[in-house]
């Protein structure tokens, strides 16, 4: 079961709620998706997900508002899309998918975008920014990125994402599969790397938001992400290039 609690919000900037009940007195440090909650405001109401917080969890470290009681229930929701994202569970809500209609032609993949495929959200920004300053004198070079699962779904809170759009160094920003909440929705990864070139983008960064996902098993590692990259982008027949997970540490070969 989803570990909820009721709360009072008691900051709005940075949002700080204090637990009502048991942990009552407790001030702790929480994050709204006002996209699909609304405003929280000090007095408010919520119900917050206590779970990431109360297992110390470092990127997810923060108690997050599932609803706002006090303002959160009056929504009209879309009365024309009808594809949802978060499908069957408690937060679906409808998009408009950025995917080709059906019958549509396909772009001509002779000279597509080029796709580099992260393995982590922390190489975004350092690769926006080679990007940006290889681009040549006289036609700037548009560069959009596709968030993919693996890390934060909500496309809303990488900072990198905001601070690189607002310097121009991103076009655009598409979340696909199950994250959400980017200027544009994609239903598949592959479906959002297919539309790159009708969005006008002359390359792509795909691959997961922040907070990576590991689990301490084989293949349980949110940076697997980059392999479904890789493998959608050579379908589609674009170039694809891997941007490596690398260390100073000592690796042992396999033969």
């Amino acid at each position: 079961m989803l570990k909820l609690r009721r709360a009072r919000v008691v900051s709005g900037d940075p949002l700080a709620v204090r637990l009502e009940g048991g942990a009552a007195g407790e001030e702790r440090r929480a994050w709204a998706d006002e996209s699909l909650v609304g405003p929280c405001e000090p007095g408010d109401e919520v119900v917050v997900n206590t779970e990431a917080l109360d297992l110390g969890l470092g990127s997810g470290g923060f108690d997050v508002v599932h609803v706002n009681l006090t303002r959160g229930l009056g929504a009209e929701g879309s009365a024309t899309e009808h594809v949802m994202k978060l499908n069957y569970s408690s937060l679906q809500h409808p998009v408009a998918p950025v995917e080709r209609p059906v019958g549509s032609a396909a772009a001509d993949r002779a000279d597509g975008p080029p796709v580099l495929a992260i393995g982590l959200h922390g190489h975004l920004a350092p690769a926006a920014w080679a990007f940006g300053r290889a681009a040549p004198d006289g036609r700037p070079l548009r560069l959009g990125y596709v968030q993919t699962g693996g890390g934060a779904l909500p496309g809303s809170l990488s900072r990198d994402v905001a601070a690189l759009t607002g310097r121009g160094l991103l076009a655009g920003h598409v979340t696909a599969g199950p994250a959400y909440g980017g200027e544009a929705e994609a239903i598949t990864l592959v479906g959002a790397l297919d539309a790159a070139g009708s969005l006008g983008w002359d390359a792509v960064i795909a691959g997961p938001g922040p907070g990576i996902l590991g689990s301490e098993t084989a293949y349980g590692h949110g940076g697997m992400a980059a392999l479904d990259v890789l493998h959608a982008a050579l379908a589609l027949g674009l170039p694809a290039l891997l941007s490596p997970r690398l260390s100073s540490g000592v690796f042992t070969w396999n033969r």
